[in-house]
């Protein structure tokens, strides 16, 4: 993380800090960003070298569209071997993402809105902050 800057971990300190289009950036390191969801109660991508922090809602259109996209999804794979289907609140690591123009391999994190996945690639568990 950048020394100076404090990532903030609860929705409210979020909140205090999100622009007008809805999100807070900041830089950050791919550790930094698997250790900030560990503590953080708002979810984020990474992209850039940045954490994007959001608390924003979906519209109701784009909710029926998704899930909408998301049952042809299991319509289709739900047969086939090796393969699973999940919703947004599964982030996708994309690690062949390198930062853009820089040549770096920075990997980048999203919670895509629906996603087919091969289970043969190595997948994370990650640990909510608050059980409750």
């Amino acid at each position: 993380m950048v020394p100076d800057v404090k990532p903030p971990l609860t929705n409210d300190e979020l909140l205090a800090l999100i622009n007008v289009d809805g999100f807070y950036r900041f830089p950050a390191s791919i550790d930094d960003y698997r250790n900030l969801l560990a503590e953080a109660q708002y979810r984020a991508d990474y992209y850039d070298y940045h954490i994007i922090a959001t608390i924003s809602y979906e519209s109701d259109i784009h909710s029926r569209i998704a899930s909408r996209f998301n049952a042809l999804l299991v319509n289709i794979y739900d047969y086939v071997p090796g393969f699973a289907v999940y919703n947004s609140n599964r982030p996708v690591y994309v690690e062949a993402y390198s930062g853009a123009g820089t040549g770096r391999s920075a990997g980048a994190v999203f919670n895509a809105d629906g996603m087919v996945v091969s289970m043969s690639r190595q997948t994370h568990e990650y640990r909510n902050a608050d059980p409750a």
